[in-house]
C-alpha cells in the first residue's frame, strides 16, 4: 500500500506539472480552431477525472486497512532486531505498521519458515511451487498438505483424481 501512495502521488504531481505546460500551450497558440487547442484541454480534463479517481481509490484503500488494523489494534509493531555495537537489539518499541510488515506476519503464522524446507526438494518442487509460488490462490488444501495434514499432491495430479472421482458429472468434471 505505502508504495502505492507512493506512485499515486508521483503520479499526481507529474500530472499537475503536464497541466501547467498545457496552460503555458495554450497561450502561446493564437489559433483558437487549433486542433490542440480544441482537443487537449478536453483529454487533459478527462485525465485529471481519473487521476483523482485513482487518488480517491488510494485513499479508500489506505482507509480500510488502517481499519483493518484498528480491529486486531494492530497499528504499531515492535520494530526489526538491529545490529548495533556488533549485537542484535529489539527494534523500536511502537514502530508503523506498514502493508509489507502485515503481509509477512501472516504469512509467517500461515507458512512457518521450516515448514517448506522439511520436505524434500522434488515435493518442494512438484507440489508447493505450483501451490505457493506461482501466483495460484492460496488454498486451504495446499496449507493442508504443508502442515501435514494431508499428504502432499501436485496440483493437477489431485485435479484428475478429483475429475476421476466424479465420473464426468457435476461441476469438477470441468477441471
Amino acid at each position: 500500500i505505502e508504495d502505492l501512495e507512493r506512485q499515486v502521488s508521483l503520479l499526481k504531481g507529474e500530472f499537475a506539472a503536464k497541466s501547467r505546460e498545457l496552460q503555458h500551450a495554450l497561450t502561446c497558440i493564437s489559433d483558437p480552431h487549433d486542433a490542440f487547442v480544441t482537443e487537449m484541454p478536453a483529454a487533459f480534463e478527462q485525465e485529471r477525472r481519473r487521476v483523482e479517481e485513482l487518488v480517491e481509490r488510494k485513499d479508500a484503500v489506505r482507509s480500510r486497512f488502517s481499519s483493518l488494523l484498528a480491529h486486531f489494534q494492530a497499528e504499531t509493531y515492535r520494530g526489526d532486531p538491529q545490529i548495533v555495537d556488533g549485537k542484535l537489539q529489539d527494534g523500536k518499541a511502537r514502530e508503523e505498521m506498514t502493508s509489507l510488515v502485515w503481509c509477512l506476519i501472516w504469512d509467517d503464522f500461515l507458512i512457518a519458515r521450516g515448514q517448506l524446507s522439511s520436505h524434500s526438494e522434488k515435493t518442494q518442487k512438484e507440489v508447493f511451487e505450483p501451490r505457493l509460488c506461482k501466483g495460484a490462490p492460496l488454498t486451504v488444501e495446499s496449507l493442508e498438505m504443508l502442515w501435514g495434514l494431508q499428504p502432499p499432491t501436485p496440483a493437477r495430479a489431485r485435479r484428475r483424481q478429483l475429475t476421476k472421482e466424479t465420473s464426468g458429472s457435476g461441476p469438477l468434471a470441468l477441471c
